[in-house]
């Protein structure tokens, strides 16, 4: 959500799927590709889910023939694997996608060739089909500077956040107040494409995203999905104060 919100406010038109959560078949998905004929087909995946992106991608290139790139963490830790095991992924975007997604499609609007070499955090096949990479995209360390997530391109009356809030009435929403952790713990990943430099959020961005949240969608219950939010004592309780005094 964050990248569409950041490709489309660089102009580009952009269609949002969470197929599962919007009772999308592949049928559905590869209907859809053949009608709209997207440029660029983008997948995130997990481990755990990397078989059922990797089937997208395949549905992608027969409905359509796209461009398809993947991200996300599974991609971004093995690029180099990725790229060589499945010929159905054109392109790897390596680390955080808002900018280098940004930049991918405004070459490709420019009616040029793309220099794929020439946009950070890429690893593609050259012409010879050899894999390379270009020069690592810098973390994003102004956090305020990216739009709000395009939600409005998503069913947020489906989603649960949490198996224990299923039974609960009310808009659900997630939430990232920062990226990054420091911490070295030998079970977790997440450095892998946030990095390990804290870059929180401003308290004021923060909070109004939450108003925001509830003014527009009445949201009752919002979960935060940063990797560390009580890291920093202060910036903790100054958010908290800052809901208390908006009400």
């Amino acid at each position: 959500a964050y990248i569409a919100a950041v490709l489309r406010e660089a102009k580009h038109t952009v269609i949002l799927l969470d197929p599962e959560n919007q009772d999308m078949t592949y049928d559905d998905v590869a209907s859809l590709i053949q009608k709209e004929r997207p440029d660029i087909v983008g997948i995130t995946s997990a481990t755990a889910n990397f078989g059922n992106a990797i089937k997208l991608a395949r549905i992608a290139k027969q409905a359509g023939d796209p461009l398809v790139v993947f991200g996300g963490i599974h991609a971004t830790s093995l690029p180099d694997e990725v790229l060589t095991k499945y010929q159905e992924i054109d392109i790897v975007v390596v680390g955080e996608g808002e900018i280098t997604m940004r930049e991918l499609c405004d070459a490709m609007d420019s009616g040029r060739r793309v220099d794929y070499a020439s946009i950070a955090g890429l690893a593609f096949r050259n012409d010879s089909g050899q894999i390379e990479k270009s020069p690592p995209r810098p973390l994003n360390m102004d956090l305020d500077s990216l739009p709000l997530p395009a939600r409005d391109l998503l069913p947020l009356e489906k989603y649960g956040v949490q198996i224990n809030m299923i039974t609960m009435k009310g808009i659900k929403a997630t939430m990232i107040s920062s990226r990054g952790c420091p911490s070295y713990c030998t079970f977790c990943a997440a450095h892998i494409v946030t990095g390990r430099v804290y870059r929180p959020r401003s308290t004021e961005s923060v909070v109004d995203e939450m108003e925001y949240l509830v003014r527009k969608y009445n949201t009752k219950f919002i979960q935060f999905y940063d990797d560390t939010f009580t890291i920093n004592y202060k910036r903790t309780v100054d958010v908290c104060n800052s809901i208390i005094k908006r009400g």
